[in-house]
């Protein structure tokens, strides 16, 4: 019998939790030393909801296929939520004795998942809680995650025009602009690609330098708004 009130109610048969053991093995998979840093981004994922780039960074610098990092991802997604449910009176320990019995997992597998889960009682979950629920969702996309690329593009004299003879045909570079490429995706798998000028980017730049300083503004009057909101409710 489970000993932990999450993992009593919990049945892995269910669709919705059919990938919850793949995942719970890509965490075990896990280098410790690679958890280790994923841990540590693991606050502002919660937050910000980067997984696709964070798992082509780990990808790119530790070797790891980004199925593995996006795994452990809803994984940890997964056990975070449950420690901040307002009713949870869990431990870490009960949970790991359940998915031990579970899934069937010998000792060093158990031992391997008690030290990946048990980063999680040190995580500040009371500022996580805290920015989380002032990320409530709105009627646009949320954004994800943004990539960009730049390279200098040749400007040739004219261009081949379909249909004249290929061997009249002397391309000539007259210039080399560079040119920045941008994918920003969101939380809805939408995606915008766009590339930009030099000028465009800067007035992009600019823009949203501003739109900051605005934002920061409005931050700075928050602590003052809910100290008002607060006397009223006394």
């Amino acid at each position: 019998m489970a000993q932990s009130a999450l993992f009593s109610q919990f049945d892995l048969s269910e669709d919705e939790n059919r990938e919850f053991e793949p995942d719970l093995r890509r965490l075990l998979e896990l280098d410790a030393h690679v958890r280790e840093k994923l841990l540590e981004r693991l606050p502002r994922w919660f937050v910000l909801r980067i997984g696709d780039a964070l798992a082509r960074e780990f990808a790119e610098q530790f070797g790891v296929p980004q199925s593995t990092v996006l795994g452990t991802l809803r994984c940890y997604d997964f056990f975070v939520r449950n420690l901040l449910h307002d009713n949870n009176d869990d431990t870490i320990e009960q949970w790991v004795t359940d998915l031990t019995a579970m899934l069937g997992l010998h000792k060093e597998e158990s031992e391997q998942l008690r030290s990946a889960l048990a980063p999680l009682g040190t995580l500040p979950l009371e500022e996580v809680a805290g920015q989380l629920a002032r990320r409530q969702p709105g009627v646009l996309p949320e954004f994800d995650a943004i990539e960009t690329t730049v390279e200098l593009r040749a400007v040739f004299g004219r261009s081949f025009i379909l249909g004249e003879r290929l061997s009249s045909y002397e391309p000539e570079v007259r210039d080399l602009v560079p040119i920045v490429s941008m994918a920003m995706s969101t939380d809805t798998q939408e995606h915008l690609r766009v590339q930009l000028h030099v000028d465009d980017l800067r007035l992009v730049v600019d823009k949203l330098q501003a739109a900051l300083r605005e934002a920061e503004a409005l931050e700075a009057m928050v602590p003052r708004m809910q100290r008002a909101l607060d006397s009223e409710r006394a």
